[in-house]
């Protein structure tokens, strides 16, 4: 369990973040969390939630070893093959339930209704050379939810890694 570090007290004046982080791993081969860090970062920058991608996470992994304090995680781990997998971290003072997980193998999403922003949150992970067609899968799901939530729309926030090749 990661131990908070001393470091600036946030003040509620100051300006709310929204973190995406790619981890490649946010636990390392020798067992060592990267959640101490991730915990820093939404000191530093007053976060109420952190999106991370490429967490290759399983279900062998427990959420206390990755856990932030006083922030619940979301995971949606890949399934037959190392890598990838995403999760969001929402800060505890705000509620969320999940409203779907995508995984066809290759790309993975999570999505979570907060309800104190009215926003739903998206984290997705799209691996380097990816079909077009497997991704187009994601964004359908992705469209398919948002499409059936009742009204008034709630806002929208997409992140993610999705290795989309540089303009030519």
């Amino acid at each position: 369990e990661p131990v908070p570090r001393q470091g600036r007290r946030v003040r509620s004046s100051e300006p709310i973040s929204l973190l995406l982080r790619n981890t490649n791993r946010l636990i390392t081969p020798s067992g060592r969390s990267k959640a101490s860090f991730l915990w820093d970062q939404t000191q530093l920058n007053n976060a109420i939630m952190v999106g991370v991608v490429e967490t290759w996470l399983t279900e062998q992994h427990a959420d206390a070893e990755v856990c932030i304090p006083g922030f619940t995680i979301f995971r949606s781990d890949r399934h037959g093959r190392d890598g990838g997998g995403v999760a969001l971290y929402l800060r505890e003072d705000m509620t969320g339930d999940i409203i779907a997980q995508f995984d066809n193998g290759t790309c993975e999403m999570i999505m979570i209704m907060v309800h104190q922003i009215n926003t739903v949150v998206a984290v997705c992970y799209r691996p380097p050379n990816t079909r077009y067609s497997q991704l187009e899968e994601m964004v359908k799901m992705l469209d398919s939810t948002l499409s059936k939530l009742p009204s008034p729309t709630p806002n929208l926030c997409w992140m993610g890694d999705f290795n989309l090749p540089a303009p030519a």
